[in-house]
C-alpha cells in the first residue's frame, strides 16, 4: 500500500490497490466490538474529534471506532470549541497537538480545513 499513514484527508491520491488494503485492514476491525486488546493500534492514544459543523452520526462513529482500536476521545464541538470566541481551526489543532492528543478528526466548512491543519501540526489528521 502507497498510504504512508500520515494523514487521511481523501480518497483521490489513493489507487485501487491502496482502497482495497484499507478494507481489508478495516474489516480485521469489524469484530472487535467493545472488547479491549492491550495491542490494539489505539492503546494508550487519544484522539480529538474536532467537529465544527453537527454531524451526530459521523462524530458517533468516530468515536464508537476509536473506542474499538483501544483509544480515548475528546469531542470539541464548533459552539463549544475556541472557535466561538474567534480561534482559528489551525490554532485549536496545534493547541491539541500541544496537550498530548494522537491525531484529530476534523469536519468542518472551511474549504481546505482539513489540509491547512495537516500542514500545521505533527499528528496525523
Amino acid at each position: 500500500m502507497a498510504w504512508n499513514g500520515r494523514h487521511f484527508l481523501g480518497l483521490e491520491d489513493l489507487s485501487r490497490e491502496d482502497m482495497i488494503g484499507l478494507m481489508k485492514r478495516a474489516s480485521h476491525f469489524l469484530d472487535a466490538g467493545d472488547r479491549y486488546e492491550p495491542n490494539a493500534p489505539l492503546a494508550g492514544k487519544i484522539v480529538a474529534n474536532l467537529f465544527m459543523e453537527n454531524s451526530t452520526r459521523t462524530r458517533c462513529s468516530f468515536t464508537v471506532a476509536t473506542k474499538r482500536l483501544g483509544g480515548d476521545y475528546i469531542d470539541l464541538l464548533g459552539s463549544t470549541s475556541g472557535a466561538s470566541k474567534g480561534e482559528t481551526l489551525v490554532d485549536t489543532a496545534l493547541n491539541l497537538e500541544a496537550m498530548g492528543v494522537s491525531g484529530i478528526v476534523v469536519r468542518c466548512s472551511e474549504e481546505n480545513g482539513p489540509q491547512e491543519i495537516a500542514q500545521q501540526v505533527g499528528i496525523p489528521v
